[in-house]
């Protein structure tokens, strides 16, 4: 499967001095954090609030964890925090999820939920109901 990369903005929302910087990215639906490298850490002016374990390559690692951080790709906006880690920055499951994005299967591109194209939506409970033998998920 080809590499999907989007180009975002991203900063410290603590950083009032300090503008964002736009970075580009590999989208990685399988990682779940916001992945960046120590050099976009130390440009943000991010101190590490903790580690991570993040087994890559088979094996264990300990990383560094920092934010919050501010995204911004087109309309959409979210906060993450941030694995430390790599020399590439990676757009993982749970930023995508924030700002209600997805990749178009078709052209590889990183665009707003087009079910809410204006605004970024999220389920805030989800309730399973057994009918006539089989399970069915709503949301309330």
């Amino acid at each position: 499967m080809k590499s999907t990369f989007t180009r975002f903005r991203i900063r410290n929302p603590l950083d009032r001095v300090t503008d964002a910087i736009e970075v580009n990215a590999r989208v990685d639906l399988s990682f779940p954090h916001l992945r960046i490298p120590a050099w976009l850490a130390r440009k943000l002016g991010l101190n590490e609030a903790g580690s991570r374990s993040v087994p890559a390559f088979g094996h264990g690692d300990v990383a560094g964890y920092a934010g919050p951080v501010e995204l911004r790709v087109g309309n959409r906006n979210g906060y993450a925090g941030a694995i430390i880690q790599g020399d590439e920055v990676v757009l993982g499951a749970m930023a995508m999820a924030d700002m209600d994005l997805v990749v178009d299967p078709e052209t590889g591109t990183v665009s707003p939920n087009p079910d809410n194209p204006n605004i970024a939506s999220s389920v805030a409970k989800r309730v399973l109901r057994f009918t006539g033998g089989s399970a069915e998920a709503t949301e309330a």
